[in-house]
């Protein structure tokens, strides 16, 4: 009897011992992050780990945008090798809030949710659980400059400025008026740098999404009429002429986030630039001076809504089926896109706009909050309004290749020439579809599609 229950002590102790043993490894287990922006790694470094848990085991591993979905898909597909969290950028939140991959985080919105409506609603799958949460809001706007405003427009502030450009016509006007004057401060100013910005907001205030009960779904909006996007691309690339003939573009002919666009912050050329709010932290008081022409437009800008009411980019932070910690990586969550002090602080230490109503309705309220490099104009005021007014229920798992292909097709339309322009639409939207169809075939119906040009 002494040597069973002897034997029966020492399993005891075995299992015991083996249970620490598991528990000290699964401790040991990082929480594993994949990131395509460098700013998560100084958000666990210097605010995660110095206010909530500072021998926190994090593995941050950061990547391009595009290489970080394509090591994803990879990984979800060998199912191994795959992180906890992943942060995702807005043109691939809604493949992977529907891909099944994400845990949902529907339970985690709290009652008093203070998170703006487009954020959630981008995250959805479909049953409309919310699958990631975002720490920023990314309204757009129309950043102009305000010496070009007053000396070619008579524009004194930006309520006039939003008069002038609130609808895609007035827009067009302001973009003609800009190219016809030659006085001698300014001569020769364009409205825009790149001719694809338009895209952005056009493709944001859809009433409805490219994919309506399994079919192709195009909006009148998006090729019909003066000011649809197919015509505002068209006049903004050949102007009062022709493509290839008397050529007189309204903007400057570069790509976005080439160093050509980049430099028309610092120049006199460009009016205006359509971008979201970060791109005034992250892309304007970077290269607003140029030491090595010379020049500096700092304090030289102000922003207004524009002719449409938009959002682009964001980070949402998910986590994967996969994950084994997963209270862990809620509470990294939670504080990085609910947690009032670190929303407040980030924003003081970055001017970045914050996913949260009542913290940025508290900065637009506050005259302290006035913004030297747009002239004293408080921007978390006209962000906060515009961020209020975003659609987020108009996206699909597809959108990031939809869009893409549809902006190469509206700039083909407004690049032929000598040829009927309803025919050159018409092929121009054919060739559309049947880049959908061949990318989508499985999932999309393109079958059937008529439109109506008239």
């Amino acid at each position: 009897m002494k040597k069973i229950i002897s034997f029966i002590m020492a399993i005891a102790l075995a299992m015991c011992a083996f249970s620490l043993v598991a528990c000290e490894e699964q401790a040991a287990q990082p929480i594993v992050i994949w990131t395509f922006t460098d700013e998560l790694g100084k958000m666990v470094e210097n605010y995660y780990k110095k206010n909530v848990d500072a021998n926190a085991n994090i593995e941050i591993k950061t990547m391009g945008v595009n290489d970080l979905s394509t090591k994803l898909d990879s990984a979800l597909r060998a199912r191994k090798n795959l992180p906890d969290i992943v942060a995702i950028e807005e043109k691939y939140i809604s493949k992977y809030a529907a891909s099944g991959a994400f845990m949902s985080l529907q339970d985690m919105i709290p009652s008093d949710n203070q998170m703006y409506t487009y954020a959630l609603d981008a995250a959805r799958d479909k049953n409309g659980n919310v699958m990631a949460f975002a720490w920023q809001a990314t309204p757009g706007a129309l950043y102009y400059r305000t010496d070009m405003a007053q000396e070619i427009l008579g524009v004194n502030n930006p309520e006039e400025m939003q008069n002038m450009v609130d609808t895609w016509e007035k827009f067009m006007s302001v973009a003609q008026t800009l190219k016809n004057y030659n006085g001698a401060k300014f001569s020769d100013v364009r409205i825009l740098s790149d001719v694809a910005a338009p895209a952005r907001a056009f493709y944001s205030e859809r009433n409805a999404s490219w994919i309506v009960d399994g079919k192709l779904s195009i909006e009148t909006q998006l090729y019909k009429g003066e000011t649809s996007l197919y015509e505002i691309i068209k006049t903004l690339q050949v102007g009062n002429g022709v493509w290839g003939e008397s050529e007189d573009p309204f903007i400057n002919e570069t790509t976005e986030r080439t160093t050509a666009w980049f430099n028309d912050m610092s120049q006199d050329k460009v009016f205006s630039y359509l971008l979201p709010s970060y791109s005034l932290q992250y892309d304007f008081k970077k290269y607003a001076k140029n030491a090595t022409a010379g020049t500096d437009t700092t304090g030289k800008w102000a922003i207004c809504q524009g002719p449409a009411v938009y959002s682009d980019g964001g980070t949402w932070l998910g986590i994967l089926n996969s994950s084994t910690n997963v209270e862990k990586a809620k509470e990294i969550i939670r504080y990085f896109t609910m947690d009032e002090g670190f929303l407040r602080t980030w924003a003081n230490d970055t001017g970045d706009f914050m996913n949260n109503k009542a913290l940025m309705t508290e900065f637009a309220n506050d005259a302290n909050r006035a913004e030297a490099f747009l002239g004293g104009q408080n921007h978390y005021a006209l962000f906060n309004q515009i961020a209020n007014k975003i659609k987020g229920n108009n996206r699909t798992a597809y959108d990031s290749k939809i869009n893409s292909m549809f902006s190469e097709w509206a700039i083909n339309y407004a690049k032929v020439e000598n040829v009927s322009l309803s025919s050159a639409k018409q092929d121009a939207l054919n060739g559309f579809v049947e880049g959908v169809a061949g990318a989508y075939s499985s999932v999309i119906d393109t079958d059937n599609m008529t439109f109506d040009l008239d």
